[in-house]
């Protein structure tokens, strides 16, 4: 007797083996259902050696040639710039958040990226000293206070100083201002996140992040990147310094509003300034006086649209100020009711929250106004790696999609409805065995590759988008990467190496490449 299978449809592990359909599998391992008819999958090539040799977790392919590698869950978003010939990247979960370029990213030598700046830029702390008005002058006398602000090299602006002391000039009446220092002070209380900078330049910034009181004398400065330095009950993290200019502005009683207006710009190492401006020549208003630097602790960047980054730590989502990736006012921050597990962006505008309890959407073009709608269902969110943001494409239309694993499967959130995708093929007990928690998934030609690794226990789940179907992989690698332009996906499959489809070549034995659970995979077409 003669039994033909026409089509396959993969594994479906919660039915009984007996009840299964003619063209239903129990195992269905290092194959690809393409168009319903088996298939191996092309053989692996190596693209690249790593730097690294200790755990690689996070790899991304930078400018189509460098591979930046990172032994944590690291989330990286691309300036949200027209024409960037600098090649500029934001990134949380290395440490605190960092930025880099090309040309920091490439130069030198060791994994890449080889240098960085923080995020953030240093609030100044000490506040002006004005001191009283000098000779000269024309008209009353007026109140006016001063604060100063840092600015980069990369032409982003900080929060401001504490405002001076009153003073009482009349117009064109000299003020002299001082105090304008980063420099480090000895026998000074100093509280987490503030910045200095030594002495004697060395091109280093350091970061206060234990706080504490600075010693008697000034260390011997560390300067390997993200190196920590002791200073008596302080301590400091060594980076690359970015700061450039200082620029001072003067509360301009005489308009409206009270505003804080332009005065001057000075070099970063200048301290000192004698004021003799009239109002009526002071510059711009400042607009920086609400820009907060980003928690160091933020983690999951990702890029909503409309220059807006968004990041979360805790229960609290934060959002940058639209094209100023350095700036996160407090005033835009949302705050749930549970702890927040992975954040992921869709369609532009629509930010999707997943807690250890129930999704959130927020909906919005404006960070101060993002409103979080609680979702119906309860679909907690077990793994921050497992979740992805996919564009889905089928033969009717383009469809924005978040998916992540949850305790009871496989969950796909489209617009307001979250739906286990893998309820007709795993069950509570099957889906478990696959620990969930330690996912972390890719998507690749509307596929879902969700590798899991426990206790020796480890594998890849492969869920297919457009027709449903589950397959499985015999192999589990580190960390893999989908390229957007040529959508080859990249993996780790060792602690140094990044393998890649090799076209045209398949396995030499086809009923091997089938059947067998030791092979050589890949998975990119």
């Amino acid at each position: 007797m003669k039994i033909s299978l026409n089509t396959f449809q993969g594994i479906r592990p919660k039915i009984d083996p007996e009840l299964l359909s003619n063209n239903e599998a129990q195992i269905a391992t290092n194959v690809k259902l393409h168009k319903g008819t088996l298939r191996p999958w092309h053989n692996e090539a190596k693209d690249s050696d790593l730097e690294e040799n200790t755990l690689t977790r996070t790899i991304f392919l930078f400018r189509d040639t460098y591979w930046l590698e990172f032994t944590a869950d690291v989330d990286i978003v691309r300036a949200p710039i027209a024409n960037d010939t600098a090649y500029k990247l934001y990134y949380t979960g290395d440490g605190i958040p960092k930025k880099t370029n090309s040309a920091l990213a490439i130069t030198g030598s060791g994994a890449m990226p080889i240098n960085y700046y923080p995020l953030s830029l240093p609030s100044p702390k000490p506040a002006p000293t004005a001191g009283a008005p000098g000779a000269g002058g024309t008209g009353d006398a007026r109140a006016v206070t001063y604060v100063w602000t840092i600015v980069s090299n990369w032409s982003e602006e900080s929060l401001p100083s504490p405002a001076s002391n009153v003073v009482s000039p009349k117009q064109s009446q000299s003020v002299a201002l001082s105090g304008m220092t980063l420099v480090w002070q000895a026998s000074t209380a100093y509280t987490a996140g503030e910045f200095v900078i030594p002495s004697s330049a060395n091109d280093k910034i350091y970061k206060c992040v234990t706080a504490g009181t600075s010693g008697a004398t000034e260390p011997i400065w560390e300067t390997t990147l993200d190196g920590d330095q002791h200073d008596n009950t302080a301590t400091w993290r060594c980076f690359d310094d970015n700061t450039t200019y200082k620029r001072i502005y003067r509360l301009n009683t005489g308009d409206e509003f009270g505003s804080y207006q332009y005065l001057t710009q000075m070099a970063v190492a200048d301290t000192t300034y004698t004021d003799t401006t009239a109002d009526t020549d002071l510059g711009e208003v400042l607009d920086t006086e609400t820009w907060d630097p980003p928690l160091d602790e933020l983690t999951g960047l990702t890029y909503m649209g409309n220059g807006i980054l968004a990041a979360f730590n805790g229960k609290d989502v934060y959002f940058c100020d639209p094209y100023h990736p350095w700036a996160w006012p407090t005033d835009y921050m949302i705050t749930l009711t549970s702890t927040i597990v992975s954040i992921k962006s869709v369609g532009g505008s629509t930010l999707v929250i997943l807690t250890e309890t129930i999704p959130y959407i927020v909906i919005g073009t404006d960070p101060a106004s993002m409103i979080p709608t609680p979702m119906t269902d309860s679909k907690p969110c077990v793994s921050k790696r497992g979740t992805v943001s996919a564009t889905i494409s089928d033969e009717s239309a383009m469809k924005g999609q978040v998916v992540y694993p949850a305790p009871d499967g496989l969950i796909m959130i489209d617009g307001t409805t979250a739906r286990v995708i893998t309820k007709n093929y795993y069950d509570h007990e099957e889906w478990d065995e696959l620990h969930p928690e330690t996912m972390h998934g890719h998507i690749h030609d509307n596929k879902y590759f969700g590798f899991y690794s426990s206790g020796g226990d480890e594998g890849c789940i492969v869920v297919d988008f457009i027709t449903g179907l589950i397959t499985d992989l015999s192999m589990y690698a580190d960390g893999a990467f989908v390229d957007p332009k040529t959508d080859i996906m990249y993996f780790i499959k060792s602690t140094d190496e990044v393998l890649l489809q090799e076209d045209g070549v398949s396995y030499p034995n086809r009923s091997d490449a089938l059947l067998s659970e030791n092979g050589d995979h890949i998975l990119a077409e």
